[in-house]
């Protein structure tokens, strides 16, 4: 019975709707991992033509495919090899053949997938940084609170220094140190309130300000749309009409 979980979360292209586009047969991920003992993975099939110089690929499908564990790449490999051969039973020519490109398929056999190097690098990174703002916070909270003490504090006065005219020197402060400002230059005391900021100089151009929140947006529209191209749509001959609409000349002229 597990095998037939494992045949229906296979993909299957071409799917629904290829004619407008859609060369999606990601098949089910969560059906595949839910069957024991399988791994999901994921790669472009691409169908070649052998007749042309050099061949040429004819079209190109995104396969998700529920396998055994125990299978490697090498395995990918030989299977579609083995796929090709019982093609050509049926094609004498031998004209078309399938190929997948290992360099670009991904398998996961877990829902959370193993950190990576680059990942456990990030997440170091990020808890130095947290460390570093709530040791810059409360250094700054300590210095604050030791410079109020210290104000109220009697002001004291050597015998010496009464002799040499009274001159009172006041009490040095404390934690005034390059250590102790760098360190205070992490402090929500300091950032928030910058970064948060909205008083401007009586020189400036505050519609400035104004163009750029617009440009702002401009960017982030063509963004989301550009990142629509990149994932990929179901019906991506219909975004030729779409991209010859008025409204859509803000994401073609946009800059990005």
């Amino acid at each position: 019975p597990l095998g037939y979980y494992a045949l229906d979360a296979f993909g299957k292209p071409p799917g629904a709707g290829y004619l407008q586009g859609n060369t999606y047969a990601y098949g089910s991920y969560d059906e595949c991992l839910d069957t024991d003992h399988t791994q999901y993975c994921n790669g472009p099939l691409d169908v070649v033509n052998n007749a042309t110089i050099p061949p040429s690929v004819l079209a190109q499908f995104k396969l998700g495919m529920c396998l055994p564990q125990e299978c490697s790449k090498k395995d990918i490999e030989i299977l579609i090899n083995d796929t090709n051969v019982v093609l050509y039973r049926f094609l004498s020519d031998r004209q078309f053949f399938f190929y997948m490109n290992m360099s670009l398929t991904y398998c996961q056999a877990e829902r959370k997938p193993p950190l990576n190097a680059g990942a456990i690098v990030m997440i170091v990174v990020s808890l130095l940084f947290a460390l570093m703002v709530a040791l810059g916070t409360f250094t700054d909270w300590l210095v604050k609170v030791t410079a109020t003490g210290s104000q109220n504090a009697a002001v004291q006065v050597s015998e010496k220094t009464l002799l040499l005219g009274g001159t009172v020197k006041k009490e040095e402060k404390r934690f005034e140190s390059i250590v102790i400002d760098l360190i205070t230059a992490f402090s929500l005391f300091k950032t928030v309130p910058t970064i948060l900021a909205t008083k401007q100089p009586p020189s400036a151009i505050t519609s400035i300000n104004g163009m750029r929140v617009l440009s702002m947006f401009w960017v982030i529209l063509c963004h989301t749309h550009l990142w629509i191209f990149l994932v990929g749509v179901r019906n991506s001959t219909i975004m030729v009409d779409v991209v010859q609409r008025w409204a859509f000349r803000a994401v073609v002229n946009g800059f990005f």
